[in-house]
């Protein structure tokens, strides 16, 4: 049987797009963290791959990584199974200078530095 965990679009110490601010930046990060996760982890092994998840929140859109993999038989994990875990074990504290690149030459950096702040009352209904 199928399954998955979400897991964030950035490594653990970095700071992320907010929710509701730049799709395109948001995107950008998401394509640098799973480039980042491939080169970092890959051989993947078989029954195991990633997924970019669109979210849906009050304060607007956001996305997350999804660690996608076949369950076991209940008395053994698989080996998809077994990474996915290894993996969100290991999810990395920062980007990588490859990623960092990439993600500097694309403006995020500067937008996440001035990236608008949300109120709630903007969103009361």
């Amino acid at each position: 049987m199928r399954n998955y965990i979400e897991m964030d679009s950035t490594p653990l110490g970095e700071k992320c797009i907010n929710a509701g601010n730049s799709i395109e930046m948001q995107e950008l990060e998401v394509k640098a963290m799973i480039d980042m996760i491939i080169r970092n982890f890959d051989p993947f092994p078989e029954g195991f791959y990633l997924k970019r998840n669109r979210n849906y929140h009050d304060f607007g859109i956001y996305y997350d990584i999804r660690l996608c993999y076949e369950e076991g038989d209940g008395e053994v994990e698989s080996h998809s199974e077994e990474f996915t875990f290894y993996l969100e074990s290991n999810w990395p504290e920062n980007w990588d200078d490859e990623a960092r690149g990439f993600l500097e030459s694309q403006g995020y950096f500067e937008y996440l530095k001035n990236q608008p702040k949300a109120t709630i009352n903007q969103f009361a209904h």
